[in-house]
């Protein structure tokens, strides 16, 4: 495979991990009989006739819909859409309000953003203000936030030896009391994710031992201001050597390593990341990596959150319409019948997960990255499109039914 490096978007470097180098997949239906009611029919000349119907109700199931996508027949129970979502000052908010059109009520119970680390008093003071008006904005629609915090300064990798030996204990400590003197509560914080990903190589150091010392001394200044808020791990699915830059030598291999031994209660749940990938269109030889049930091994993510005494597991992962978008001969295009059935494989990781007594939900990762270093486009339409215009729109209402039916939440990452 070749060599699959990503810029950088501007909402963060986990967008460069979605794409990774290897060498590179329910239906439930209960009837119930229901007597609906007993008419009697009218009275003829030959005798009086009597029609019982019996009504068959069931749990909403896909059927065929628009391109071969996937719609429900009989949707679940919705709740009603956030008024004025649209109007937020967040682009994430604005961008969910699309999404609650197209699902037909409110459908994320958590919406992921994105932080750096502050390097000094002054960073910490402003990123402060930036996140406290985020985080108000989410409490103002009732909206949980999931917030991943990069080990970057100023876009840039810190060296993770300096978080370790204690250079950002300050400016983190400021960073997390500015936010609580700015009004946000343990309840508004929602959950933050430190050191994400840590097991590739994109911060530098995969060490295990490295991660765990960085994560613990991160959830408890953390937890020094906001001792109830909430706190979770995220870990790719593949594991890299720290000097493996290139990914070519990966595994998909136990996580115990990076969270065995962890303070027990200082995390809450537990993320397992994982996406589908394939070679550009003109490679000679085309590798992929398309089966969910090896980039989305839900029993990783079950031995970790079990080794960590956690009941919540997420998912974070996601479905590509195109990938090398900025060169026509390299595009490689996924049909909404393609992107469903990587989904499907999805709905079945999360029923391995909760095969083991977890709640799971599922982050979809959605957002439009071909104009970006990324070259990727993981939406399902694109803003001002109808679902006529974009039948991917189906799939996804389908999926996020099929998730809720099945007992699962959905969380979204998008922006506008």
């Amino acid at each position: 495979m070749p060599n699959n490096t990503q810029a950088r978007s501007p909402f963060g470097k986990l967008i460069d991990m979605m794409q990774y180098k290897v060498g590179r997949r329910v239906k439930q239906r209960k009837w119930q009989l229901v007597l609906t009611g007993v008419s009697i029919g009218l009275v003829f000349t030959f005798g009086a006739l009597l029609s019982i119907h019996l009504v068959f109700q069931s749990k909403p199931t896909p059927t065929t819909g628009v391109n071969g996508a996937k719609t429900i027949a009989l949707p679940l129970k919705k709740q009603p859409m956030h008024d004025g979502l649209e109007l937020s000052v967040d682009p994430s908010l604005r961008k969910l309000a699309e999404y609650e059109k197209a699902y037909g009520g409110a459908v994320a119970s958590r919406v992921m953003v994105f932080a750096s680390l502050p390097a000094n008093s002054q960073d910490a003071a402003g990123d402060a203000m930036d996140m406290s008006t985020k985080l108000q904005e989410f409490a103002k629609y009732r909206i949980q936030p999931l917030v991943i915090m990069e080990p970057t300064v100023n876009g840039s990798s810190i060296n993770v030896s300096d978080f370790a030996a204690g250079k950002y204990d300050a400016s983190l400590t400021e960073y997390f009391t500015a936010l609580k003197n700015h009004g946000i509560t343990d309840a508004m914080m929602g959950v933050w994710v430190h050191f994400p990903e840590d097991n590739i190589p994109e911060w530098g150091n995969t060490d295990a031992g490295m991660f765990q010392t960085n994560v613990v001394k991160a959830a408890r200044i953390q937890k020094s201001v906001f001792p109830n808020s909430q706190i979770s791990i995220l870990l790719n699915s593949e594991s890299f050597r720290s000097d493996d830059v290139e990914r070519n030598y990966g595994t998909f291999s136990s996580l115990l390593p990076y969270v065995r031994g962890l303070p027990k209660g200082l995390f809450s749940s537990f993320g397992l990341q994982g996406f589908p990938w394939i070679s550009a269109a003109d490679d000679k030889e085309q590798n992929k990596l398309l089966s969910p049930a090896q980039y989305l091994n839900a029993n990783l993510a079950r031995e970790a959150a079990k080794s960590l005494g956690v009941k919540d597991i997420w998912l974070n992962t996601g479905t590509f319409y195109q990938m090398y978008t900025q060169t026509a001969s390299r595009t490689v295009t996924f049909t909404p019948a393609q992107r469903q059935t990587l989904l499907n494989g999805v709905l079945a990781q999360m029923k391995v997960a909760q095969g083991g007594g977890y709640h799971v939900s599922i982050n979809l990762f959605s957002f439009n990255g071909s104009a970006t270093g990324e070259e990727t486009d993981w939406s399902y339409w694109h803003t001002g499109q109808t679902p006529a215009q974009a039948p991917a729109t189906a799939v996804f209402k389908s999926f996020a039914e099929q998730v809720y039916e099945n007992g699962g939440q959905l969380w979204l990452f998008d922006s506008d």
